[in-house]
């Protein structure tokens, strides 16, 4: 049965496909729980629906579908931010960086609100982050 889904629907996504056949095990405890199963589901409903709006000097930097890489540089590093549809991911980091004053390395993932500083010290550049949530929209 493994792949049947996906194989059938070539077209749905992956993680919806192996989640149903995930629901069809035949024994209990091979299913997935379902706040697994509404998480996945919530995910796929907004993916590609999110934006993100990175403010630095006054400038404005958006991250959303249509693009999905922004790296923004100061006079003391750098930071790459990129959008897979779902999540907004670190993927490069130049200097030091911290989001709400903790230091974080490439591959984490963005608060939904933060304050990002590049630098340490007195020599730091200030941007701001905000991710829209199109789930709550009414």
């Amino acid at each position: 049965m493994q792949g049947s889904i996906a194989e059938k629907f070539p077209q749905m996504d992956v993680a919806i496909a192996k989640i149903i056949e995930g629901c069809l095990e035949h024994l209990p405890d091979n299913r997935p729980k379902m706040r697994e199963v509404a998480e996945i589901l919530a995910h796929n409903l907004v993916k590609d629906r999110h934006r993100a709006q990175i403010i630095k000097d006054g400038e404005l930097f958006e991250l959303n579908a249509t693009n999905r890489k922004v790296n923004i540089r100061s006079h003391v590093g750098a930071i790459t931010i990129q959008y897979d549809g779902i999540n907004f991911i670190i993927s490069d980091i130049s200097g030091s960086v911290f989001i709400n004053n903790k230091k974080v390395t490439g591959g984490s993932s963005m608060l939904s609100a933060c304050v990002i500083t590049i630098g340490e010290g007195n020599l730091r550049a200030f941007l701001t982050f905000n991710i829209s949530h199109p789930e709550l929209a009414a």
